[in-house]
Formats: structure tokens, C-alpha cells, sequence
């Protein structure tokens, strides 16, 4: 019995650190060239979703820098090789890595101009929904501007349209979700109010455009 609970416990722990390579690929990891015409935020997007299938595959540090490394093709797999053969086996860890990669493929001064353009932005022509899309994905580069809740509810209120600010600056609103959704409610509001005196200046527009239609034909005909 004793060998048998050996055997079983001895299989299960091949199979917990049996490498998840064969699985990358169907939880959505793809290769990673480093071409000079992929931009920078190619390269980052890249790196966050193998961040998150290597979280999905439950990977140890080690097996995380096995399955990174396969997806490396081309110039990328160039770059690692000459980084790798510079430092000891032991220093290639997976945060080396992560610092190497960074370092190579995304830059500080990338990051700088993506702050900057987070701490710029503003609502203007966009809808309420675009501009909270664009704010979520942004706001990733300037999280020291949207520490807590309410400086992100703070930092949200100061980009919209004063149409819409002047509506909710007043509630005081510390829970992001609920800013937008009355920054919604407030959009829907004012589009719903705008469209009849959009339909009533088109209706009062008409009997001039019609009687200058009428006196232009009486010109042509004289």
C-alpha cells in the first residue's frame, strides 16, 4: 500500500512539473519577433498577454522563462541569446527578464510619452463610452495620478465636457462606476433634449429655404 501511495504521489508530481509548453498556444500565447516595424506597445501588449497565460498555466519562475524563450522568433531570439550568454545560468530568472525585455523592447521614454498623454487627455469629440475606454487604457501610465479611487474619479471628472462636469462636479462621486454611469445618464439626458430643438429648427428652416426656392423660380421665370 505504502508503494502504491509512492507511485501515485511520485506521478502526480512528474505531472505537476511537467513542462506547459504544449499549452501556450491554446490559451492564446503567439510568437514574438522584435522587427524593427513592430512599435513599442506591440511589444508591450505582447509581454502582458504571455504575463497572464503564464498566470492562466499556474508556471513556476522557471518554467515562465522556458515558455517565454520558445516564443521568441528571429531578431527577438537573437537579442536573447547574446543577453543570455552574458550573465551566469543562475541570473536568468524570470524578473531578469522581465527588466531585460522591458529594457530592450520598452522603453522609458515610450512610457514617459504614454503618461504624459494619459495626463493630457480629454474628452472633447468623444462619446462618454469612448472616453472612458480610452481613460482604462491609458490610465495604466499614470497610476501614481490615479493612486486611490478618488483621485481616479477626480482625474476621470477633469477630462469630460463641461456640459457634462457641470452635472456631476457638484455629487462629490468617489466610485469610478458610478461616475460613468451618471456621466452617461447625463449624455443620454442632453442628447434626448438636443434632438427635438434639432427637429424644430429643421421644421421652421423649411418655409424659408421653400419660399426662397419659390421667389428664386419667380426671378428666373421674369
Amino acid at each position: 500500500m505504502a508503494d502504491l501511495l509512492r507511485l501515485v504521489t511520485g506521478t502526480q508530481t512528474q505531472s505537476a512539473q511537467k513542462s506547459p509548453l504544449k499549452k501556450l498556444r491554446k490559451y492564446g500565447a503567439v510568437d514574438f519577433k522584435g522587427m524593427k516595424e513592430d512599435d513599442l506597445t506591440a511589444a508591450e501588449l505582447w509581454l502582458e498577454r504571455i504575463e497572464r497565460v503564464l498566470q492562466q498555466l499556474h508556471c513556476t519562475p522557471d518554467q515562465s522563462v522556458e515558455c517565454v524563450v520558445s516564443l521568441l522568433k528571429e531578431d527577438a531570439y537573437q537579442w536573447w541569446d547574446t543577453v543570455s550568454h552574458a550573465v551566469q545560468q543562475d541570473q536568468l530568472t524570470w524578473q531578469f527578464f522581465l527588466v531585460e525585455f522591458r529594457k530592450k523592447y520598452v522603453s522609458n521614454v515610450y512610457l514617459e510619452a504614454k503618461r504624459r498623454e494619459f495626463n493630457d487627455m480629454r474628452q472633447r469629440q468623444l462619446t462618454v463610452s469612448e472616453y472612458e475606454r480610452e481613460f482604462v487604457t491609458l490610465s495604466r501610465y499614470g497610476r501614481e495620478i490615479v493612486s486611490t479611487k478618488a483621485n481616479r474619479c477626480k482625474r476621470f471628472e477633469e477630462g469630460l465636457n463641461d456640459n457634462s462636469k457641470l452635472h456631476i462636479i457638484a455629487l462629490r462621486i468617489t466610485d469610478f462606476s458610478q461616475m460613468v454611469e451618471v456621466a452617461l445618464n447625463v449624455e443620454r439626458v442632453r442628447i434626448s433634449e438636443q434632438n427635438p430643438r434639432d427637429r424644430q429648427r429643421k421644421r421652421e428652416s423649411r418655409p424659408r429655404q421653400s419660399s426662397m426656392r419659390t421667389s428664386i423660380s419667380k426671378k428666373s421665370k421674369g
